[in-house]
């Protein structure tokens, strides 16, 4: 913080910066295919509580199209790392990846005025004040470790405000304000294109999509005070305008999506 005199008791600036930085991470747990099933066996439990499994060879001979494992399907399930948390999915052909992934934070804040005394006596002053956000932080871990984070917090909400105050007679004082306001906020997401799942397994790619708000806001008020003896009246107005602009891309893509209960 800095602050102080411009001209000798009648312009004055303070000014003020604040920031904050983490540097910390967090866990995440995925569902990922095992190594069997990524190569197209399939494990079952049988009704007598034991483990069967199908090689691809049986499993097309089952299939009443004969078709089988879908190569693509293959090749996707082996894009994913290979489990390291068997306490997680079915434990017959899906299990756990867990790994740890930076949540970084950094917030920055920035704060002005400059007070004014137009007359000598005081009777006319003006003031400015703004102020300045400019936060970033990762608000949803990357899918997989490589990957960026799934989501990211943005703003950049900013306001300054102007004011007059006059001693317009010794028994009369008018107050005037203008102020300004811009909530700036973001939610990024990464998904670009439209997308198919698997119910049961995590998605190799993150699939969240972005929000972005803007809300500005103008108010202008004006306070009079009167004193008549040993009495004070005040009264006064305000008008403000707001605006509420929103835009979200979660419906921006199509997607499928493979049930293994159906």
């Amino acid at each position: 913080a800095l602050g102080g005199p411009v001209k000798k008791d009648r312009l004055f600036y303070f000014a003020n910066y604040e920031g904050r930085r983490d540097r910390s991470d967090a866990t995440a747990v995925r569902v990922v295919p095992t190594e069997n099933f990524r190569n197209g066996f399939f494990n079952y439990l049988r009704t007598d509580g034991t483990t069967g499994q199908l090689t691809p060879e049986q499993i097309k001979a089952l299939d009443p199209a004969h078709i089988g494992a879908d190569p693509a399907v293959l090749e996707l399930f082996k894009q994913y790392p290979l489990p390291n948390d068997f306490t997680q999915g079915d434990t017959l052909n899906t299990a756990g990846y867990r790994f740890s992934a930076p949540t970084p934070l950094r917030w920055n804040t920035y704060v002005a005025k400059i007070d004014y005394l137009v007359d000598s006596a005081g009777k006319h002053q003006l003031f400015w004040r703004g102020n300045l956000q400019n936060d970033n932080y990762a608000n949803g871990l990357p899918q997989f470790p490589g990957q960026p984070s799934s989501s990211v917090f943005l703003e950049n909400s900013k306001g300054y405000a102007v004011g007059y105050t006059a001693l317009i007679h010794p028994n009369l004082t008018s107050s005037f304000r203008y102020g300004y306001t811009r909530q700036g906020q973001e939610f990024t997401g990464v998904e670009t294109a439209a997308a198919a799942t698997f119910r049961d397994i995590d998605n190799a790619y993150a699939l969240t999509a972005g929000v972005t708000r803007i809300i500005p806001v103008h108010q202008l008020s004006d306070d009079f005070g009167w004193t008549h003896g040993a009495h004070n009246v005040t009264f006064g107005g305000v008008v403000r305008f707001i605006n509420n602009h929103r835009l979200d891309y979660s419906h921006s893509f199509s997607n499928a999506n493979a049930n293994a209960a159906y």
